[in-house]
């Protein structure tokens, strides 16, 4: 059973004078822009699949003029009839080449930067399986295998694709270990330490801007490209999030299930009990028994059959294809849903930890799925078991 680990081949424009400008209409402080904006990845992965070579970027703004046959060279040659799609929060480069490259390089002036060219062999580890993908950085260890367990018990999860966003609390290594040992037949963990984007970025209005969140989407992307093209149904979801159906099928086989080949699903918070708020303990997610009143509601997941009209489209965070009215309501799932556990967070984003003042009802039917699952523990297994 293969647990493998691997880094990218990305180009960094450090050694030179150029820098992505601020995305437009971005308002963030200075602090929040210096460490987190990805001002000099040039490109996060560079790969050959089928006869053409594939640079996996961020959105490039003023960097697009130097994706030319001018300063791109594969090989040592001239690149020629580079193909583009910038969206949002990333950009896919391509261009044909018959045969696997051996490096791709940037020119700038007399500055080269020169990268090897990967292959999609770890594809294997995915094809035909029942695929997640998962962005971490220094997400608990037993919040990652209470992830993978609760799905391959439930869902049948069988690989795992990992990007680990430059975790310091463990190393690779042990997430790896920590994967292989819930039972999954395959996993792959990339090393992928590049800045995640600003963290309280606001539009001009003042709502929420989350465009310079570069990585998100263009690992998504990656995977859907390089790693998952051939897998059997990919499941985009975080660690703080487990999925359910109420129909006993898993969510994989809703996605496949359906012409569309997608499963688009919302979710709803789950908290712990109001008297262990401030226990000094981890808290995991079968410490999240209780319902909001009344519901609180969150933005929607999905689960994607590569293969189809859906999953060849372009992956985001939340939604399927670039813009499209068309997709935007494909395989909308009554029958499926996932909770979002409130305290499973290093509250990177904002405090996650803070006491809410809001009324709570036991949600009885995720205890069963949680036991189920195999991560409720045996304390309150026997809890449940009276009621």
């Amino acid at each position: 059973m293969p647990h493998l680990i691997t880094s990218l081949s990305h180009c960094d424009l450090s050694p030179t004078s150029f820098r992505r400008d601020l995305l437009p209409g971005l308002i963030a402080e200075p602090e929040d822009v210096e460490k987190n904006y990805d001002t000099t990845t040039f490109w996060y992965d560079a790969f050959w699949r089928a006869g053409r070579l594939f640079l996996i970027a961020p959105t490039p703004l003023n960097l697009d003029i130097l994706f030319s046959r001018k300063h791109i060279f594969v090989d040592g040659r001239p690149a020629s009839r580079i193909k583009r799609k910038i969206r949002d929060r990333h950009a896919i480069y391509s261009m044909p080449a018959k045969t696997k490259p051996r490096n791709v390089s940037v020119h700038i002036n007399d500055q080269i930067i020169s990268c090897a060219v990967n292959s999609t062999q770890e594809a294997e580890l995915f094809d035909g399986k029942n695929a997640c993908l998962l962005i971490s950085k220094d997400n608990n260890l037993d919040w990652i295998s209470d992830y993978v367990s609760y799905h391959k018990n439930v869902h049948g999860l069988q690989s795992v694709l990992f990007f680990d966003n430059g975790s310091t609390q463990y190393s690779l290594q042990d997430l790896s270990e920590t994967i292989a040992k819930t039972g999954v037949e395959n996993s792959l963990v990339i090393d992928a330490p590049f800045p995640f984007g600003v963290r309280n970025g606001r539009k001009n209005d003042g709502r929420k801007n989350f465009r310079s969140n570069f990585l998100q989407d263009a690992m998504l992307n990656l995977g859907r490209l390089r790693f998952l093209h051939n897998a059997r149904a990919v499941l985009n979801s975080d660690i703080d999030e487990l999925i359910w159906t109420s129909d006993g099928r898993s969510i994989f086989d809703h996605a496949v299930g359906h012409w569309s080949g997608i499963s688009r699903f919302s979710g709803t918070w789950r908290h712990i009990a109001s008297s262990a708020e401030n226990a000094n303990h981890q808290v995991r997610h079968a410490d999240h028994l209780y319902a909001q009143e009344p519901e609180a509601s969150c933005v929607g997941k999905y689960c994607v059959r590569p293969k189809s009209i859906t999953g060849l489209q372009s992956w985001n965070v939340h939604t399927i294809g670039h813009k499209s009215r068309f997709l935007k309501n494909l395989g909308n799932d009554t029958e499926a849903g996932f909770w979002h556990f409130r305290h499973i967070s290093t509250s990177w984003k904002y405090d996650r930890n803070t006491p809410l003042n809001i009324a709570k009802q036991r949600d009885r039917v995720m205890e069963k799925m949680l036991i189920d699952g195999g991560i409720l523990p045996q304390t309150k297994r026997a809890v449940c078991d009276e009621a």
